[in-house]
């Protein structure tokens, strides 16, 4: 059973933020609940999403502090180096890992990562008067 990813404690205090953090949050359910049939695509959606999310967070942090904008793309660097690297073996039929990083280690990461970077982020953004209104989200892909 699939623990819920998305809690009101991984607010990040910026609403543009917990509008991609959320869309991160749709993607995972919906590969962690796809059969292991559908689960390549799904994970494969999944990444795609994440890439997204991505993306759109660091063109809106481009006004933050560097040192903070440096270590934050590494993390996204880290996170979907290491989701690449493991798109490869659930393409050649690894779900078992895919499932794992569907369920377990990416909602842990999201949670660390929220706390630990986009916390800091959203306060930095806000200083700057980057936290626009929120738009439609482009990381979720509705199926």
């Amino acid at each position: 059973m699939m623990r819920e990813i998305w809690t009101p404690e991984l607010t990040s205090g910026a609403a543009w933020l917990d509008e991609l953090h959320y869309g991160i949050a749709i993607s995972l359910r919906r590969a962690g609940q796809a059969h292991d049939r559908a689960f390549p695509a799904a994970y494969t959606s999944l990444v795609a999403d994440i890439e997204l999310a991505f993306r759109e967070e660091e063109k809106r942090m481009d006004d933050a502090d560097p040192a903070l904008v440096k270590s934050h793309r590494e993390q996204h660097a880290r996170v979907l180096r290491g989701l690449h690297c493991a798109h490869t073996q659930v393409l050649d039929g690894d779900i078992a890992l895919g499932r794992e990083i569907a369920i377990e280690l990416l909602p842990r990461w999201l949670g660390w990562h929220i706390a630990a970077m986009d916390i800091p982020l959203a306060k930095a953004t806000m200083h700057y008067g980057n936290d626009n209104a929120s738009t439609r989200n482009p990381c979720i892909s509705v199926s």
